[in-house]
């Protein structure tokens, strides 16, 4: 009879510190399209202040608001077996890619990085050549563009994938190549004529410091799950304390 009673005690003495400790960590504000505010205790205690900094320091225009990878490098996978009939490919074109890899690695310090695989299994993004692209009677050097799951706090880019057109002039080569990644990396197109996330092609531009003060700050915060306690609530039926509650990632990585 003692030991259960000590058992009920000590459960007692647990809950109650569990309720105190949801009341006292600050609520959160989810930062994301298309979600509405909630206020869910947060159990990692990573406040909401930094992905608020995300937001209001942010130069370069994103696809999707805190939208980032949760890992470094990239691994890239090019497809050449997509280009080999088309009469334009070459070897240059593989190397304009490798280039335009190169072009994001230094601009930015590495904060953002690639590394190219030999198959597209293993693969974040996979690089594709094709014969043409057309909108409106326009015609399209390049798409590219990330698969992005909402996790609530953040929009995790899990996968990217670009196509080009094989150019006549290689700087628009590098130009399309680097301008389509920034896409797998989450920007949308920019106003300014100079920036390479400018949506018409021209050899002049370059990747702008709104794009790397931008990834500073997404890649800061550290890659780690998010875990949040939700509709907690205890019952006491009978001689035992019955606890129940739903936990939930919003994280970058799994728990």
């Amino acid at each position: 009879m003692a030991k259960w009673l000590l058992l009920l005690i000590f459960v007692l003495i647990f809950l109650y510190l569990f309720l105190e400790l949801l009341k006292n960590i600050p609520q959160l504000e989810w930062l994301c399209i298309g979600c509405e505010n909630v206020s869910e205790a947060n159990f990692e205690n990573f406040t909401s202040s930094e992905l608020k900094n995300i937001e209001s320091s942010t130069l370069a225009p994103l696809l999707y608001a805190n939208i980032r990878w949760n890992h470094m490098p990239l691994k890239v996978y090019l497809n050449v077996s997509s280009g080999l009939d088309l009469p334009q490919f070459t070897l240059s074109n593989l190397e304009s890619v490798r280039e335009a890899m190169q072009k994001w690695e230094n601009s930015t310090n590495k904060i953002v990085s690639f590394v190219e695989v030999t198959n597209a299994e293993e693969s974040d993004i996979v690089v594709n050549w094709v014969k043409t692209f057309e909108m409106g009677g326009r015609k399209i050097l390049g798409e590219g563009g990330p698969v992005v799951r909402d996790t609530g706090l953040f929009n995790l880019t899990v996968r990217g994938e670009v196509y080009l057109l094989t150019q006549k002039v290689k700087c628009l080569d590098v130009v399309t190549a680097t301008h389509e990644l920034g896409h797998t990396l989450g920007f949308d197109h920019s106003n300014n004529p100079e920036d390479i996330m400018y949506p018409t092609a021209s050899c002049s531009q370059r990747i702008t410091e709104a794009e790397v003060r931008t990834l500073s700050e997404l890649y800061k915060i550290e890659p780690k799950p998010e875990l949040y306690f939700l509709n907690a609530s205890a019952s006491k039926p009978g001689k035992y304390l019955n606890l129940e509650f739903a936990v939930k990632n919003s994280g970058l990585i799994d728990s």
